[in-house]
């Protein structure tokens, strides 16, 4: 598995229960129903190209497994 950095937040937009969080992998947005984070996190005001906007984030490096709609997260 590669390490990558992740932006977890709500997905303000969601549509229902199965894409109410986002991740940010790297710059790729993968939308699920839930995340399990296992390590060290942090919090990040960032400012989002895409957006043109600031949104704050829960933020870590690790490793990324996605099973049955759920983002499980090993920080490194």
């Amino acid at each position: 598995m590669k390490k990558q950095n992740f932006k977890i937040r709500y997905n303000n937009k969601a549509t229902s229960d199965k894409d109410c969080w986002r991740v940010i992998a790297d710059g790729e947005e993968i939308l699920v129903e839930g995340i399990s984070v296992h390590g060290s996190i942090t919090t990040t005001k960032d400012f989002m190209a895409d957006i043109n906007q600031f949104k704050y984030h829960i933020t870590c490096t690790g490793v990324l497994e996605i099973k049955d709609n759920i983002a499980y997260i090993t920080s490194l």
